[in-house]
């Protein structure tokens, strides 16, 4: 496929999008984003609870956070209301025995939720948060689920291999850094070709997607392919999942930082998501590749500007922020 054949690919699928899922998410993250920034705690939960009424399948973990607000805010009813909801879209509260039955699970969980709520909401309402767990999980078992499944089973057999070296059951330098590279590469094509026939899994139509799980999955992928050109078509048709909402504006800035260590500079990140630590030893952003239109790049792609990113994670601004 040529060049010009692989712009009018990407154009074309582009097209097979929603322009109203699109334009709805596009308001969706514009209230999110208004959440994250505005410094009145009030303001910051009205902008968060508008977001969630703006579409009927906003992101588990924002519906999670939402449920969280209003249980600290003593609103217990609308609370439990809220998180029932988050369940609902995928939000896996406690290991399943029907996932334990799956094979070659890691911790694929989405634990990260404030434990004091959840110890609460399944204290006094266990029976209809695994009711609504169990009507989630019925209703799981599609095509969809099966490929994501299959992303992780190759996930599992990819770190397999990786931990013979790691636990040193096997010693050989060669072996080793070409399974760091090369042990995903199956798995790489296999997801490029789902996206191209524009089959990415729904995230609540799977029984264990969820932000960790996907960050991991795209990031090997990414890691995987043969050549910059193929990871570039990766990573391009992702960005419509973003606008369809399947991906997270963060967990796509997070991929395609990967991608730009990988194949444009392994010392520079793009949007801003690379930790590391700075010569005082404390957490900061990776050198940026852009380090002047750095907030511009980040709004259009629905983030906040990195100086209240960094801000809200308790970590300092790149180096080079705002230098030529």
């Amino acid at each position: 496929m040529n060049s010009l054949s692989k712009i009018l690919f990407v154009f074309l699928f582009g097209l097979n999008n929603s322009v109203h899922a699109q334009e709805n998410y596009k308001e969706y993250y514009t209230l999110l984003n208004l959440s994250k920034t505005t410094t009145n705690q009030d303001s910051s939960f009205y902008y968060l609870e508008k977001a969630i009424t703006t579409t009927s399948t906003p992101f588990a973990e924002d519906v999670m956070s939402l449920s969280m607000q209003l249980f600290n805010r003593k609103d217990i009813s609308k609370a439990k209301k809220v998180f029932l909801k988050a369940v609902s879209l995928g939000y896996e509260i406690d290991n399943d025995t029907v996932v334990n039955f799956i094979p070659y699970k890691i911790d694929y969980s989405s634990f990260s939720f404030t434990y004091k709520v959840k110890e609460y909401m399944l204290q006094h309402y266990e029976k209809e948060i695994k009711k609504h767990r169990t009507a989630f999980l019925e209703n799981s078992f599609t095509e969809e689920n099966k490929i994501f499944e299959s992303f992780l089973h190759n996930e599992h057999y990819f770190q397999d291999l990786r931990f013979l070296f790691y636990d040193k059951k096997v010693k050989d330098s060669v072996a080793f850094n070409a399974i760091s590279k090369y042990g995903a590469t199956p798995s790489s094509y296999f997801m490029l070709e789902i996206l191209k026939k524009n089959k990415f899994p729904d995230r609540r139509k799977c029984i264990r997607f969820n932000g960790q799980t996907i960050t991991m999955l795209l990031n090997h992928a990414i890691a995987g392919f043969l050549n910059k050109e193929d990871a570039l078509m990766f990573i391009t048709l992702l960005w419509p999942l973003v606008e369809t909402g399947k991906l997270t504006p963060r967990e796509y800035a997070m991929v395609y930082d990967h991608y730009y260590q990988w194949y444009v500079s392994e010392n520079k990140n793009y949007f801003g998501t690379v930790f590391v630590l700075n010569d005082d030893n404390k957490s900061s952003i990776m050198s940026l590749a852009d380090p002047i239109n750095i907030d511009t790049i980040r709004k259009k792609h629905f983030l906040i500007d990195l100086k209240t990113e960094c801000k809200n994670y308790n970590v300092q601004l790149p180096e080079n922020y705002g230098k030529e």
